[in-house]
């Protein structure tokens, strides 16, 4: 995981992939920090699709820093 603070909108939405490439970790991983309640998953309403608000992103990193 990344050592620097990402910097992210609170009320952002991102991808599954932009949420690994924010933190610095592997897709795979992004799934186990799900697995593991370190970050919240939600899906869009219109197709389905996994997001992740920016705020949690932020979260999870501080966890680990």
């Amino acid at each position: 995981m990344t050592a620097i603070e990402p910097i992210v909108s609170a009320t952002g939405r991102y991808n599954l992939k932009e949420t690994a490439q924010i933190l610095g970790v592997h897709t795979s991983t992004i799934c186990n920090y799900v697995n593991d309640k370190k970050i919240v998953r939600y899906n869009r309403k219109s197709n389905n699709r996994p997001y992740f608000l920016g705020s949690d992103i932020l979260k999870c990193w501080q966890s680990h820093y």
